[in-house]
Order: structure tokens, then sequence, then C-alpha cells
């Protein structure tokens, strides 16, 4: 089958890391279907519109940039038209796998209504469950038709699920979760660190990562323990300068965003993941971390728990320092977890391309009767 892929959010030359996880998802796809993956992005400083092709085996990625207007329903439309081009360019296509619902998908509405096209949707964004972002009333009774017309959403968490349906948004669903590039975030080979290294890696905003409450359990771990603390996100001075005036510059690491084979080489080296977050959905940081074998302590929140198995690191609530402490502790004084080859054989087993790609050729079968 021929699956034309679109999404909110892309990879893109504004933001390189942009929804890079709904990309791993179409080339999960590829591996047994024809994937054409279309997204059309305004950009500042150009006069006409470029297109970037990409091809890959059977997956496909055709990128249109086209000059950014100050006036935003202007964009809108020539995104719409944009996006109209490229599909006459690459059909014919068996069915429309759209990712992340807001008013980008009222062009795949649009494509159901006038052409009889069929489409899934994919939906990874905490809005639903955590309400992170405002959902106005227009929104919600909007989305709610683009989720009827669904064939099929596939939320990456039931919390996902059920914060759409508290919302009104009603349709088949099935639960697919992020997908993990197994053979990169491969079983860490890991020697005898001089001390406990603990790694966080995330995109370093406080108010979602708790950024600050981590640090803070750092500052009365460091009084009692040696250990180091690697820390990868983006440049964030606030972080800087309270690793600063806390004096932690000898044991906690700064790192700036790295490509994800450095960051699978980090978790390859570590004893154990730290995610303090406020909320999330299912983070694909503790996915690949599982894939390399490594326990994981995060904060209870979204879909986190439901693949979360039993000893494979420690939950805590959000926004308890005091549980972060003991679950920290725990880890420097040995706590056993299980062991790093059956947490990479339950990530294989649920992240992998192939495992993805299996559960969703299942459904476009189902859908599309071939």
């Amino acid at each position: 089958m021929h699956i034309l892929f679109t999404s909110s959010w892309f990879p893109n030359k504004k933001s390189p890391q942009n929804g890079d996880f709904v990309q791993r998802h179409a080339k999960a796809v590829a591996l047994n279907h024809s994937v054409t993956f279309i997204h059309v992005e305004c950009l500042e400083g150009i006069q006409q519109k470029e297109i970037v092709t990409t091809k890959e085996g059977n997956y496909t990625e055709l990128i249109a940039y086209i000059p950014n207007s100050k006036i935003r329903p202007f964009n809108f439309i020539h995104k719409f038209r944009q996006y109209n081009i490229l599909a006459k360019q690459v059909a014919p296509y068996d069915l429309i796998h759209t990712n992340i619902i807001s008013f980008h998908t009222l062009w795949v509405y649009y494509r159901y209504l006038f052409h009889q096209e069929q489409y899934v949707i994919t939906e990874h964004w905490t809005r639903y469950s955590e309400r992170d972002v405002p959902i106005s009333y227009l929104e919600c009774k909007l989305f709610a038709l683009f989720a009827k017309a669904a064939k099929y959403i596939f939320p990456v968490s039931s919390d996902l699920k059920n914060g759409m349906i508290s919302l009104g948004l009603n349709s088949n669903f099935a639960i697919v979760p992020n997908v993990v590039d197994t053979e990169l975030f491969s079983l860490k080979n890991k020697g005898e660190n001089k001390s406990i290294q603990f790694l966080h890696v995330s995109s370093l905003e406080n108010e979602h990562k708790n950024i600050v409450g981590m640090l803070n359990v750092i500052v009365r771990l460091i009084q009692k323990y040696p250990f180091e603390f690697l820390i990868i996100g983006a440049e964030k001075q606030y972080v800087r300068d309270f690793i600063t005036q806390n004096q932690l510059s000898e044991r906690v690491k700064l790192i700036q965003n790295v490509p994800n084979q450095q960051i699978a080489t980090y978790m390859k080296q570590a004893d154990c993941f730290v995610l303090f977050s406020n909320y999330e959905n299912q983070p694909c940081v503790i996915s690949e971390a599982f894939s390399t074998g490594l326990p994981v302590i995060a904060t209870n929140v979204g879909g986190i728990a439901e693949f979360f198995p039993n000893n494979f690191g420690i939950l805590v609530e959000k926004g308890n320092e005091n549980q972060l402490y003991a679950a920290m502790e725990k880890v420097i004084n040995g706590h056993t977890f299980e062991a790093a080859s059956t947490i990479r054989n339950y990530a294989q087993a649920t992240f992998s391309y192939e495992q993805i790609s299996k559960s969703l050729s299942h459904y476009y079968h189902q859908i599309c009767g071939k």
C-alpha cells in the first residue's frame, strides 16, 4: 500500500528536532509499505517556493518551504494550496496518516469530504491529558469533527486517549506507542564508572521538565554521596546559573543538544536515567533508555506508568523532591533492578521499528481491505 503521511510537527530548517518522533513512525511504516511524507512550512527570508526531496528505500519525503507572510490567514491559505499540489504530485495513495490534531488537520478533513479519502490520526500532544495548552471551545468542536471522521486514532498512551475522550473526541482508538531505533539504542556494555552516573535528556523547559526541582535534589545528595550527573539539552542560562551558584560544576555536566547517536552513547555509559517532569505523555527518552537496558527514575504522570514494567526503575510523585532523593539514593546504594537484557528485550518487543510497523499495518489492512 501507499500511505501518505502529514503532520503538524515535522523536522525542518527552522526546527530540526520538531516532531522527529513522527518521522520515525513514518519510517517504521516504510518497512512494509510505500510511504510519502509531505509537509509545508512557512519560512522567513525566501522569495519563492523551495521543495526539498529526500528518498530512502520505500520512504520519500517532500518538504515545501514557502515565503512567510505577516498576515497569518494568508499563510494558512498558501499552505492549504501547497498541500493540494503535493498530494496531486504523489497520488495515487491508499490512505492518509496524519499526526497531531490541529488546524492543519483541516486539510486532511477537506480531502475526506471532497475527495472521499480515508484517514487515520496519530496523537502525541500532552494538551489533552495535562491541559498544558488551553483548548478553546472552537478547537474542541472542530477537533471532534476531525476525530469522528477518522477511521482510527492512535494515541501513544491510554492516558492520552482518555484525555481526548473527556473533551468529546470520539473515534475508534488503538494505542500505538512511539518508536525507538533499537539498533542505535543498543544494549549497553558498560564498564565500571568511578562513581554512579545519572543522565537526563530533555528540552530543559523548567515548567515542563521541572529542572530546578531535580537540581534541588542533586544539591542535597552531593553533600552525602559521590556521583556524576549529566544533563543534555538546549542551552538554558538559568540552568548554568543554578550550577554555578550552587557550586555543582565538578559533579554536574551540562551538554548542549547532541545528535541521537551521541545520546545513545551517553545512555550506554550511564547507570540510571532521570526524568522529573510535571507532565508527559509517552516520552521517547524513557523508551530509548530501556532499549539500552538502562533503568529509569521518572514521575508517575501521563502515560509513563503504562510502559514501565515492575523493577525497570522507580516512579515518584510529581514534584516530590523527597521521593526523588530517596529513589536516587537507592541507585547510589546499589539497588538491583531487572537485568539490562530483560529491560532491552521489553523495549524491542514494544517500541522497535518492526513492532510499530506491524501494529500500524494491521489497521491499514483492516481499513483498506488490502
